[in-house]
């Protein structure tokens, strides 16, 4: 079958790769849609929807510090489109990474819209396109020195360093912004009645900025390429299964990820979520989650398998989630039916 393949393909292309790649990434990256790729916008039933992340990690490391990573987003599916099944949604989503000592920050406003187009007669495929764009305000306390440069290490660590501020410190600006655009495609299909797919490429940072806050050198934000998958498998009137997976690569680094979260329906509108996660070669993780009618809630736990254990005693990171999706109809207007008798 055609979806066997282009899953082969992902797989063939993102398993080849190596390391560990850093951009901002979530373990329960579906609770993130419009991070996770533009063409998600939108791609629901109903109204609107809104929802937020929450991701803090590595605070046994950094003094209490971590890294922490909010997310907010909204997006509703607004038009139809030019064909009987075609629709375009429109969304827009807010992040705020702060790494470190240093409070290095990322903050990002980004805006993206999605044209679903429909392949079937009967509604069940669509494959969609999306595109993000909007401003990135990435920031650093210059003036914190609680972080320290290589070359201001002492010298019995680092025989080239010293105790005097670094030229890489001075070089330093506080603050700059830059434009980011990302792109994706989604292809999704009711297979038969008792399972979905829903499969993605994504390509960010497309126009590769300059980011770089030193004044000394100049450096650009390499492209990210995404690849996922999710599959939804009725296993039976109460259980159900959804093995999914995530790939990313930047530059020469990649990182991959592969979930199996079970569902077990107590009645149609309370569903319990819950499942394993492992991020190749560094974390597996624990995922939990509720849906209850229109609204969806998760929390995930990582425990870090990679040498970094020795550093973190195990502790990873930690994520909670919610989403709601309104349904907002309008009810039927019920014309008057005037009956005229015949003679």
């Amino acid at each position: 079958m055609k979806f066997v393949k282009i899953l082969l393909f992902f797989l063939t292309v993102f398993f080849c790769q190596s390391a560990v790649a850093q951009d901002i990434h979530w373990t329960m990256y579906d609770m993130s849609p419009l991070t996770l790729n533009p063409a998600n916008t939108g791609a629901f039933e109903g109204t609107f929807r809104v929802g937020g992340i929450y991701r803090d990690q590595y605070n046994s490391i950094s003094s209490a510090i971590g890294y922490k990573t909010p997310s907010f987003y909204i997006d509703a599916p607004i038009i139809p489109g030019f064909g009987k099944n075609d629709w375009v949604g429109l969304g827009g989503v807010l992040y705020n990474d702060q790494a470190g000592a240093g409070k290095l920050n990322n903050l990002g406003t980004l805006a993206s819209i999605a044209y679903h187009l429909g392949l079937s007669k009967k509604g069940t495929s669509h494959l969609t396109l999306g595109v993000q764009g909007g401003m990135v305000q990435r920031s650093v306390d210059v003036t914190n020195t609680g972080w320290v440069f290589e070359d201001e290490l002492p010298v019995d660590v680092n025989p080239n360093g010293g105790l005097d501020p670094s030229p890489n410190r001075s070089a330093l600006v506080g603050e700059k912004q830059y434009v980011d655009i990302n792109a994706g495609l989604m292809f999704t299909s009711k297979l038969n009645k008792t399972m979905d797919m829903r499969i993605g490429l994504v390509f960010k940072h497309i126009t590769q900025p300059e980011y770089n806050l030193s004044n000394s050198r100049t450096e650009k934000l390499p492209m990210r390429i995404t690849g996922h998958g999710t599959f939804n498998i009725g296993l039976s009137d109460k259980w159900m299964l959804s093995p999914s997976f995530l790939f990313n690569n930047i530059s020469k680094m990649s990182e991959g990820m592969v979930k199996a979260v079970l569902g077990y329906h107590f009645n149609p509108d309370l569903t319990l979520r819950f499942g394993p996660a492992y991020r190749l070669g560094d974390a597996a993780a624990v995922i939990v989650g509720v849906n209850y009618k229109q609204i969806r809630a998760g929390v995930s736990y990582d425990i870090t398998l990679s040498e970094l254990n020795n550093a973190n005693n195990y502790q990873g990171g930690f994520e909670v989630a919610v989403s709601y999706i309104a349904r907002i109809f309008k009810k039927p207007v019920a014309k008057p039916v005037i009956f005229c008798p015949r003679f």
